[in-house]
């Protein structure tokens, strides 16, 4: 079945098919423009917010958000402003498009799906491994976490530590992710990609990048999804676990 809030993209399609029909009513190339302005800029601010694969600063991507906030208002303006000049019972329905986009981008970003609730806790762990911050980190792992190398949450957090007591990691950078949900438990299978910071203990040891496969398994506490355990399944293509880790 259709879920619109899994995959607003449908209804932002309805919105350019609504467009093209009333441009071909009405004829009038200013107001189409104004309206796909509004379209355009609308959709870019979406994935200024919901994007992972961004990997601008904080202060950059702040910026775009004010700068794409702005422009949305600005068009929308210009496009009311030029719907009440033209005095017109048709003209309103260059509103269509406008309603329809937003009502796709305003309850997927109202109402978070539980595969996007996944992605984001998984996403802040990688981030939380990349700056080596431990208390961030932690706050992404279910309180009865276990693997096949650490018997309890505690351990894995003092693994943490040991390991990344110092500036190691230069970026992690996600490439695949699939997810399988089966109710309040959840499957991510997760390729990340290591580069190592050129002063740290990894890179003198020969290591400048990691390949990582990993197998996550997460679990909905209260409406939150924490990860529960992880596996690693391949290191740099080859077969592997958690004790090969220090040979790479």
């Amino acid at each position: 079945m259709f879920n619109i809030l899994e995959k607003p993209w449908g209804l932002f399609g309805a919105a350019i098919v609504a467009l093209i029909i009333i441009y071909i009513i009405q004829l009038d190339r200013k107001m189409y423009w104004l309206s796909l302005a509004v379209l355009l800029c609308s959709v870019l601010l979406y994935l200024s917010l919901t994007a992972t694969w961004l990997d601008f600063s904080a202060a950059v991507t702040m910026l775009l958000r004010i700068i794409l906030t702005l422009a949305v208002a600005a068009f929308a303006i210009l496009l009311a402003v030029n719907i009440v000049q033209l005095n017109e019972r048709l003209a309103y329905l260059w509103l269509v498009p406008v309603f329809l986009c937003a009502l796709a981008f305003g309850l997927d970003a109202l109402v978070g799906t539980d595969k996007e609730k996944i992605t984001a806790v998984i996403d802040k762990s990688i981030r939380a491994v990349e700056k080596e911050d431990a208390a961030a980190f932690e706050k992404t792992i279910a309180e009865d976490y276990r693997d096949s190398f650490h018997n309890d949450k505690q351990e894995l957090i003092s693994h943490f530590k040991r390991e990344l007591y110092e500036p190691v990691i230069a970026n992690n950078r996600k490439t695949h992710q699939q997810t399988d949900i089966k109710g309040n438990e959840a499957i991510a299978t997760v390729v990340i990609w290591t580069s190592f910071e050129p002063d740290g203990w990894v890179f003198e040891m020969g290591k400048a990048f990691l390949k990582t496969d990993l197998k996550l398994y997460l679990r909905k506490y209260n409406n939150k999804w924490l990860i529960s355990g992880a596996e690693i399944l391949a290191l740099d293509g080859y077969e592997a676990d958690w004790t090969a880790i220090r040979q790479y």
